[in-house]
């Protein structure tokens, strides 16, 4: 039953991603090709000037489209589902209500994280597509030296702390609307003005944790850096290591609070009325 419902949740929602997928590589493709014309690259001419400008924009607000329409199409699909008239529904399935959440959060956060592998893709074709592929004839044994450097680790590193910091973003942010969902449908009216203002409130709270970790780890980051001085590569890695372990911790900690907000209300406190 469980593969079922995760086969029937991303039939429901992949005609909407799948549009928004070939419209971002069809605006990549265009990019790619404009930008990398004779004309505009020497800039002989006002229309290579206006298609420069005209191209650019249209693939800005492209990136753009791409993670607001996935983010608030996967809010809303939730919303719908599972606290809306359709959620009588979707409540009747013979599965624990806290199994369709499960399902839901990890399609979502998989279409979320697609989208987000989708913009990587789109912006190393459309570079590739401009510089006609001389960029990666500069990337060679002598850029990974200065960024281990620079950085203090190597390229590998960065790509899996990247990575991890993606997901876990991702998954932030849909547990912060799901949290804020479940609680607003608490409330008998105003559900989504209850929701809004539940949004707000754990935000506040979020920047006021966060803006105190940052403030520890800022001033032991300080002190690892003071002790490390001696050697850049250490320096680096002390610091950037040390915010971006900080950064992970506290975003494990704050996703742990909001999923058992959204466990505890979705197996006991649901308010379809």
């Amino acid at each position: 039953m469980l593969g079922k419902l995760i086969k029937y949740e991303f039939r429901n929602t992949a005609k909407v991603m799948l549009i928004l997928y070939l419209f971002t590589a069809a605006v990549t493709a265009f990019g790619s090709v404009v930008l990398s014309m004779d004309f505009i690259q020497h800039g002989t001419s006002n229309l290579g000037d206006v298609l420069t400008i005209t191209t650019m924009l249209v693939y800005m607000l492209t990136i753009f489209a791409l993670f607001v329409v996935t983010y608030i199409y996967m809010c809303i699909h939730f919303y719908k589902t599972m606290y809306s008239d359709q959620g009588y529904l979707t409540h009747t399935l013979p599965v624990k209500t806290l199994t369709t959440f499960h399902v839901k959060l990890f399609v979502s956060m998989i279409w979320t994280v697609l989208s987000c592998m989708v913009l990587i893709a789109s912006v190393l074709a459309l570079v590739t597509g401009v510089s006609r592929g001389e960029i990666w004839a500069e990337i060679n044994a002598a850029f990974f030296e200065q960024f281990r450097t620079f950085f203090g680790l190597s390229f590998g590193q960065f790509l899996a702390y990247g990575g991890v910091s993606i997901v876990l973003s991702c998954l932030n942010y849909l547990l912060w609307i799901y949290a804020s969902m479940s609680i607003g449908q608490l409330f008998g009216q105003h559900k989504i003005g209850a929701s809004i203002a539940a949004g707000a409130l754990l935000s506040v709270i979020n920047q006021i944790a966060s803006t105190i970790i940052m403030v520890i780890t800022g001033y032991s980051t300080f002190l690892l850096f003071d002790e490390a001085a001696a050697s850049s590569a250490q320096a680096a890695r002390s610091v950037f290591g040390s915010f971006m372990n900080s950064a992970m911790i506290y975003n494990l900690l704050y996703i742990a609070a909001l999923y058992m907000v959204c466990n505890v209300i979705v197996r006991k406190h649901i308010n379809l009325d």
